[in-house]
């Protein structure tokens, strides 16, 4: 093998640098250990294929395949048809950096994320992987070698390889894979009118589709420059509202949020949150929503 290392500064002097050298393979590739598993397991129209483990000096290299069953395609077909998601096919020429909103859900339809944990013939818990944007929500992470972790979406866009890197499994030693939680996008059903006259006076709370949130206060940002307002950075014109809410059981992350005002004028949200894991173990949220582009206080929302 050939390693190549490319550099345009070093020791703090720019220049361009191409260093080349040979790697002889036979001692890594006499240490390696390889294991082929190929188990599988299906829950919630996913099925998940534990295909190999790969022990080198510097890490162990797990790959797992995630599937879609025939009934979660028939599902998301249906979601996308129901809701006008459909993507349509495109000549190269057509292609731009705007994302539509058919594209990004397509996006979220696809990635599915993981989460396990690895135990030794004692019980105890050597490695532990979470893919939760938010690590402290179950706080079992242990033993990971980032740089090892990657994922390569399939050519049909309905399933997903993954590898997991952590610290080197000891070589002879028998092991329990434990999954702990499957990730999945799915269309939210959320809706809320808000009184923004009431808002400006009491605290509102609405309970939709098992969520509850409860909003406080509203704000007009009149400037298109940066200004920090509360904790939080924000740029361009819109209205802030501060919520907390409890998310419904077994939901972990809300994403893709809008507004409208009584005209049915219709706004992008985006939101500054914080996550943790309530005592019901539930999901539990405080943020702030920032309507982007509102430029007047609108009746209702």
């Amino acid at each position: 093998m050939i390693a190549c290392i490319k550099g345009t500064i070093l020791g703090g002097k720019e220049g361009n640098w191409n260093v080349q050298f040979p790697v002889d393979m036979k001692k890594a590739r006499a240490v390696t250990n390889y294991t082929e598993i190929g188990q599988k397991h299906t829950t919630n129209g996913i099925e998940i294929v534990l295909q190999n483990l790969m022990t080198v000096p510097s890490a162990s290299l797990m790959q797992f395949d995630t599937n879609w069953t025939k009934e979660r395609e028939e599902q998301i077909q249906k979601w996308k048809e129901q809701n006008g998601w459909i993507v349509e096919s495109k000549q190269p020429e057509e292609f731009t950096e705007e994302y539509t909103v058919e594209e990004i859900v397509d996006h979220y339809f696809t990635d599915i994320g993981l989460a396990y944990q690895i135990m030794d013939e004692k019980g105890n818990v050597v490695v532990g992987w979470d893919d939760a944007m938010q690590e402290e929500f179950n706080q079992i992470r242990k033993n990971n070698v980032e740089f090892w972790r990657k994922d390569r979406v399939h050519e049909d866009r309905k399933g997903e390889t993954n590898w997991g890197g952590f610290t080197p499994l000891a070589k002879g030693e028998h092991y329990k894979l434990k999954m702990h939680s499957l990730y999945l996008y799915e269309p939210a059903k959320f809706q809320a009118t808000i009184p923004v006259d009431t808002l400006l006076k009491d605290k509102v709370t609405v309970t939709s589709s098992d969520s509850t949130y409860n909003l406080t206060g509203f704000t007009l940002k009149t400037t298109e420059g940066e200004e920090k307002i509360g904790n939080e950075t924000y740029f361009g014109k819109g209205a802030l509202i501060s919520f907390s809410a409890i998310l419904p059981e077994g939901i972990v992350n809300t994403t893709e949020w809008s507004a409208q005002d009584e005209s049915k004028q219709k706004y992008n949200v985006s939101l500054n949150e914080k996550y943790t894991r309530g005592k019901d173990g539930r999901v539990h949220v405080t943020g702030t929503f920032f309507i982007r582009d509102l430029k007047k206080q609108p009746k209702e929302l």
